[in-house]
């Protein structure tokens, strides 16, 4: 199994190589250093980032760095997703004064990264306004609120929603808001009192960038500080005319550009095809694990890159390698739409969010995200192959130890991060995610570099780096290796003894033929694919892609797909003149996430009767629960808006 490859190099030997590279040290200084930068999207920060890791490479050997700018004036789309407008925020101070005059600073120059909503409007003079007590959005709508008072009102909300930040500042025309978290079960932590969420307010509804005083305001603070604004509304004397909140905010809002960088690895000879590798490189400082750490994971696997083609026993194949650091989603959108990436070919794609959590600190679980069940592809096998190898062992190894290091599951195809994009049928690169969720600190200012592993976000970007290398060099004796790991996977859950490994193995090496990721291997005994299918079906066996890997004994014919694009919550409020869609407003908060991404699922889904109920069972098969009537209604309000053209059959 340890034979001589095409390249020279042994498997065993690549594996250990590059285990070599990503040392944990290294990996952390990028994310310490990455962490250094606000980098919201439309902000200097985030370019400041990118010219930093363009620095760091642009004299490395067989790279080639290339910084893409796109526009960015806060009206502009990309595919159903609004360019931001470029923000700058200079100086922030916002004072609460109790009903007694006392004055408690709540936000000053050293804590505004999270403190002030991305893409707040300046409050020049140190402004005062009044505090409306938290209530229901009827609530303040029943209120008489004046024309000429309600800019000069701030509401308090808990956790407040894209649908409840857009109707406090477009229908109901308040000043600003005062954001606290509600962390529900979890909120007696106390590595959570002191923490903010960052937030940004909605780009829609603005008709004039350049009059910043006119432009609403978003202050996020503490559950402490939440608390001790709530003490001094309690006791406030409404006659006296207290408690008032002092802002002073001075942001900056131009036209401009943002950046995409593209880390191009090319193979030998003229490049047919490429395998993709995402990272968002976007969030405000600190957002080390989100997504800091991915960066990290990124810059490590093109160095290591560059070192594997001066390798005296490393051959390049004409595969090549394409990473990107992006604006989240955005950014790969805007790259995806070039004219010069549409003629690029692509075989599969990797996303890295959220890599090397500390689950004693985060809570948080290692995952491998499926591509959508429409995909043919062998990749995912390729990815929690090397994700297995990975987790065991206190030092790489062939002999790995059986007690894993960590544990890792696979996850259904799920939106809200780069792979989403990727696996869009418009764009059709078959890409899976990995990453640590759920993350307690998830978009606060806590989401420290502490907060990670070194030794875990070594292993992960290893798996994800050598996935990509794998199949960037194309060698069939690992090819078979990674189709002997699954077949004794496969055997293992049959559980039926009168299947012998080998002809698994044979019925998985057919089965992956049509994907193309290794095409040296020979196509000699198709016959025994029909063979094995009879078999297991005598067996009453179904196809199970609820744990890793993603095995596909069920081919389906894949449907012809009508879509407008990725759907943008932003999208929906415009094209929808504001009207509000029930069951998206509510998914889109991420509330009801696993019911969203269902639907993504079921968009994307592969279902030769393309029926409602059809889907629902390939879904249900796939240990995948969505309400029917919530499907329906979906796809209709969808389609009304012109979102999606596909009738499916009732």
């Amino acid at each position: 199994m340890d034979a001589i490859m095409n390249s020279g190099m042994r498997f065993s030997e690549l594996e250990q190589f590059v285990w070599d590279q990503f040392d944990p040290s290294r990996l952390m200084g990028i994310v310490e250093q990455i962490s250094s930068f606000h980098r919201v999207k439309g902000t200097p920060g985030i370019d400041d980032a990118i010219a930093w890791v363009s620095d760091q490479l642009s004299h490395v050997p067989s790279i080639q760095i290339e910084t893409h700018r796109f526009p960015c004036d806060g009206r502009l789309t990309y595919g159903t997703w609004r360019a931001p407008i470029n923000w700058k925020l200079n100086t922030a101070e916002v004072i609460l004064k109790s009903a007694g005059g006392r004055e408690i600073p709540l936000i000053d120059a050293s804590n505004m990264n999270t403190g002030i909503y991305s893409y707040s409007g300046s409050v020049p003079e140190h402004r005062r306004f009044s505090i409306i007590a938290h209530e229901s959005l009827e609530g303040l709508e029943n209120r008489e609120l004046h024309p000429d008072t309600r800019r000069s009102k701030i509401v308090l909300s808990a956790n407040p929603t894209f649908i409840d930040l857009w109707r406090y500042f477009y229908e109901i025309h308040l000043g600003g808001i005062i954001s606290v978290p509600d962390y529900g079960a979890a909120g007696e932590d106390p590595t959570l009192i002191d923490t903010r969420r960052w937030h940004t307010l909605p780009l829609t509804g603005r008709e004039n960038y350049r009059d910043r005083e006119s432009i609403p305001f978003g202050i996020s603070l503490s559950q402490r500080q939440g608390n001790l604004v709530k003490d001094v509304l309690r006791d406030a004397t409404c006659s006296a005319g207290f408690p008032e909140l002092i802002v002073k905010i001075d942001s900056m809002f131009n036209s401009g550009t943002f950046p995409v960088l593209q880390i191009t690895i090319h193979g030998t000879g003229p490049v047919r095809e490429y395998t993709i590798l995402t990272a968002h490189i976007c969030h405000p400082s600190p957002s080390a694990h989100d997504n800091a750490s991915g960066v990290a994971g990124a810059i490590q696997t093109a160095l290591t890159a560059a070192q594997l083609y001066q390798h005296r026993d490393f051959k390049r194949s004409d595969r090549g390698i394409i990473i990107l650091l992006v604006p989240e989603i955005l950014g790969t959108l805007a790259w995806l739409l070039r004219p010069d990436t549409a003629a690029l070919y692509f075989v599969a794609g990797l996303n890295m969010d959220m890599i090397g959590s500390n689950p004693q600190l985060t809570g948080a679980e290692t995952h491998l995200v499926l591509p959508p069940l429409s995909a043919r592809t062998f990749f995912p096998w390729i990815a929690s192959y090397f994700l297995s190898r990975s987790s065991k062992a206190e030092r790489y190894c062939a002999d790995a130890a059986d007690n894993p290091y960590f544990k890792f599951k696979t996850r259904p195809f799920s939106i809200g991060s780069d792979h989403h994009i990727l696996n869009f049928p418009g764009f059709g690169i078959p890409s899976v995610s990995l990453g640590c969720w759920p993350d307690k600190y998830y978009h606060t200012d806590a989401d420290t570099p502490d907060k990670l592993n070194p030794e875990i976000l070594k292993r992960l970007a290893w798996s994800a780096a050598m996935s990509v290398f794998d199949i960037t060099r194309n060698d069939p004796s690992s090819a078979q290796k990674i189709i002997r790991y699954h077949a004794q996977l496969l055997l293992n859950r049959l559980k039926q003894p009168d299947l012998d490994i080998d002809v698994i193995q044979r019925f998985l090496n057919e089965s992956m033929l049509a994907d193309q990721l290794y095409p040296e291997i020979s196509n000699e005994n198709l016959s025994v694919l029909d063979e094995l299918k009879d078999q297991f079906s005598k067996l009453g066996l179904k196809p199970d892609y609820s744990s890793a890997p993603f095995y596909p004994e069920l081919q389906y014919i894949i449907p012809h797909r009508q879509y407008v694009g990725p759907i943008s919550r932003t999208a929906v409020f415009e094209q929808s003149n504001g009207k509000r869609l029930s069951h998206l407003e509510k998914l889109s908060g991420c509330q009801e996430y696993r019911k969203l991404s269902a639907i993504a699922s079921a968009e994307m889904l592969i279902d030769g009767e393309r029926t409602v109920d059809g889907i629902l069972a390939a879904l249900e098969d796939n240990h995948i629960s969505l309400d029917a009537q919530l499907f329906l209604e979906t796809l209709d309000q969808l389609q009304e808006f012109d979102f999606i053209a596909w009738d499916v059959p009732r």
